[in-house]
């Protein structure tokens, strides 16, 4: 018997697994330079504006008014009936969970956040899970947009994934956006059928964000925020090039 013989061969150096979370995919989608030069390489990065760090303080202040009932604070007070409305008890067998961290495999099964058979990680900033009369549960999650007000309900789809991957005995999920900006709210209702045409919609995208990862192919892709509001600066799009 050879004692020193490789049951397997050796592979040096780490190989990268393709992870995603709905940002990245939204902002490959936007921009596979930046995407790759910002969020994988980190060569550049980008300021957080006063208007992220305030969205920040507004998502803390929702949290600390669900979890320890504690009321809006002054500069957020507008949203006093929207906090109320947030840590509202539907029912008494409720469960309440904020800025829940799912991670899903491929199979769409759940697993730790930062195992190494992680394919998805999402973070639901607010998700009640209520007992309907037959025995299941109907699933509640929010999600607090500070930005514009965008046409786009994937993150929503998704969130729902996650949940129906969590509990099995969930049976529809209601998945709003909270649009502070405007003061205004959208939803949309997902059942368990529906995740097929999700993932039908999605899967070319991701085979193609997938196989830029594979090859390190990460075009420049010009579009609204060239001019002025991206940080990668040595790109030939970038509106800094020409000040």
């Amino acid at each position: 018997m050879n004692r020193f013989k490789s049951k397997k061969p050796l592979v040096y150096g780490a190989r990268e697994e393709f992870t995603w979370s709905y940002t990245k995919f939204r902002d490959f989608r936007t921009c596979p330079k930046k995407f790759n030069e910002v969020t994988r390489l980190k060569k550049f990065s980008e300021s957080k504006t006063p208007q992220l760090e305030a969205g920040d303080r507004l998502h803390e202040a929702f949290r600390r008014r669900v979890e320890k009932d504690l009321p809006m604070p002054t500069a957020f007070e507008e949203f006093n009936d929207w906090g109320d409305e947030a840590a509202k008890l539907i029912h008494p067998y409720q469960i309440t969970l904020c800025e829940k961290e799912i991670a899903l495999t491929r199979d769409l099964k759940v697993t730790g956040y930062f195992d190494v058979n992680v394919w998805f990680r999402g973070k639901i900033d607010l998700v009640k899970l209520v007992p309907n009369k037959k025995g299941n549960l109907v699933a509640y999650c929010i999600d607090y947009k500070t930005g514009k007000p965008q046409d786009d309900i994937i993150q929503l789809a998704l969130y729902a994934q996650c949940i129906f991957s969590s509990w099995s005995n969930v049976v529809g999920v209601r998945a709003e956006y909270w649009w502070t900006q405007i003061h205004d709210k959208s939803h949309e209702i997902f059942t368990r059928e529906d995740m097929n045409g999700l993932w039908a919609e999605l899967s070319p995208a991701l085979q193609k964000m997938e196989l830029a990862q594979t090859n390190n192919d990460y075009p420049a892709t010009r579009n609204g925020l060239c001019k002025a509001h991206c940080p990668v600066w040595t790109c030939e799009f970038n509106g800094r090039k020409n000040q």
